[in-house]
């Protein structure tokens, strides 16, 4: 670390000790790691309802989510809880409409675990708020894998997959991270239709090869995809249904749909 992270490191082991309690919490079981993915689209999530599951950003906008055993959540982008915000795409200081959605959500949760980034710690608090940093860490290694550390993501599904290690789970599903997938499909089920190809499919390959020396990771592909980068099992081989489409509109409520429609990120209608 340079002297400014150390300096923040030490101004905030106090808050990232809180994570030790998590050291080892399932130790030897499985879990399943939510994405956000327009494969969702196509799956009936009250089949993944028997297995703890780590969700992140707006799974919590499926109508289906309650059905899920989610005790850990994580949005984990800077800066992302306070009333103003530089835009991701226009990078405009504007009001952030994002911040309102997801703080009412977590109250409604208050059962579940709820990790951001320690830039948000004076943004997002509370007795289940808990934060994580990776002071610039350049590469992941073992113990990059530590929650009260310097904890390595450069995303969400690094974050989540680190956590589950420290968490003790030896294996885990990844459900709905479709840039595992090969093709690569994007988009979210929250948007428009079915998502477009990417030709990119060997997305973190170097992270997961890492990853998997702690735990044993198996994306769920749909229609045939296949993975480059991870075991992959396809939806309907892993709950005997075949999959079924349903649009945006039939998986998350209007008022969600309509405060996401304000932000000229995605395509809602």
């Amino acid at each position: 670390m340079n002297l400014k992270n150390k300096t923040l490191f030490q101004c905030s082991k106090k808050n990232l000790a809180r994570n030790q309690i998590f050291k080892d919490r399932h130790k030897g079981e499985s879990c399943y790691i939510f994405g956000n993915g327009i494969s969702l689209k196509e799956m009936d999530l009250t089949q993944f309802s028997d297995k703890v599951s780590l969700g992140c950003t707006y799974l919590w906008f499926h109508k289906d989510f309650d059905a899920l055993d989610v005790r850990y959540y994580a949005t984990i982008a800077p800066f992302w809880f306070y009333p103003f915000w530089r835009h991701t795409i226009t990078k405009k200081i504007e009001r952030n409409h994002h911040s309102p959605m997801q703080k009412r959500l977590q109250k409604q949760h208050p059962d579940i675990n709820f990790f951001t980034s320690l830039s948000n710690r004076f943004g997002l608090y509370g007795s289940n708020i808990y934060y994580v940093h990776h002071f610039n860490v350049p590469n992941p290694g073992k113990e990059t894998f530590d929650m009260t550390g310097a904890f390595y993501y450069r995303g969400v599904l690094d974050a989540l997959i680190g956590m589950a290690i420290y968490m003790g789970f030896t294996s885990a599903h990844l459900v709905g991270f479709d840039y595992t997938h090969s093709p690569q499909r994007i988009l979210h089920f929250y948007e428009k239709g079915h998502g477009k190809i990417q030709s990119h499919d060997d997305y973190n390959a170097d992270f997961f090869k890492l990853a998997q020396q702690y735990i044993d990771l198996t994306t769920i592909t749909t229609n045939g995809s296949t993975s480059k980068t991870l075991k992959y099992i396809e939806y309907k081989d892993f709950t005997g249904l075949e999959p079924f489409f349903r649009e945006n509109t039939e998986l998350v409520s209007k008022e969600y749909l309509d405060t996401m429609a304000i932000l000229d990120d995605y395509l809602i209608y």
